[in-house]
């Protein structure tokens, strides 16, 4: 349902920039982005040396498979999001080591595939971080602390029942 939602997004934004008058960036671009091909040597090429147009049209041609591929293992677009532009920075500074056209899409999905993993690592080592906390937490607190804590708590309720019923009835809804 994400991904519909995702698709659904992305078009609005497209019409929207064909309205406002962008269409006319084509004139701009050398090289349409729809009807790339990173097969052409001469924008692989460009691609390696940083051109505008070559980027622009790469990352319009990958956009949409990643961030599918991702939000497939993912499930939640805004993660999703955040890791594709990880992954197309990664690959925008490696953009040198690109070597043969017919590579480079498993290229792409196998960078894609190793920031899904780290990012799952990432969440597990937070969740074991975070239950270690609460662990320690509990263990800290000793016999006597809990007792201070129970005999404080004691005294609060008792402190309650001594209030006019309506005073009560207040502190117990705040």
């Amino acid at each position: 349902m994400p991904l519909k939602r995702f698709s659904q997004i992305e078009d609005f934004y497209s019409q929207l920039a064909l309205k406002l008058g962008l269409i006319f960036s084509k004139f701009l671009l050398p090289i349409q982005p729809s009807t790339m091909n990173l097969s052409d040597p001469i924008l692989l090429q460009d691609f390696k040396n940083g051109e505008k147009h070559a980027v622009d049209a790469f990352y319009s041609l990958y956009k949409k498979p990643v961030l599918r591929f991702i939000l497939s293992m993912v499930k939640d677009p805004f993660e999703s999001e955040g890791i594709f532009h990880e992954v197309f920075l990664k690959i925008f500074r490696k953009r040198c080591e690109l070597e043969s056209s017919d590579r480079v899409q498993s290229y792409i999905f196998t960078i894609t595939k190793n920031e899904v993993i780290d990012y799952f690592k990432r969440l597990k080592r937070d969740r074991e971080r975070l239950e270690s906390f609460y662990k320690n937490r509990i263990e800290d607190s000793t016999g006597e602390e809990m007792a201070a804590e129970e005999m404080i708590f004691q005294r609060l309720e008792s402190a309650v029942d001594t209030l006019p019923y309506q005073r009560k009835k207040v502190l117990e809804l705040s």
